[in-house]
């Protein structure tokens, strides 16, 4: 029982730990996106979407 408990508890930590560093992820990206320049040179941001989401052309 005690050993159910925590594989559930671990599972949902992973979960959670897995949403906080996809949320930074985004967070810096919206970052970059609202600091770029039109002018800038380097990479920029184009654009965020879902991954699953493909570019029509």
């Amino acid at each position: 029982m005690v050993g159910r408990r925590l594989k559930f508890l671990w599972t949902r930590l992973g979960r959670i730990d897995d949403s906080l560093a996809t949320a930074s992820v985004a967070a810096h990206l919206a970052q970059q996106v609202r600091s770029q320049d039109q002018h800038q040179r380097g990479p920029k941001v184009d654009a965020l979407h879902a991954p699953e989401v493909e570019c029509i052309g």
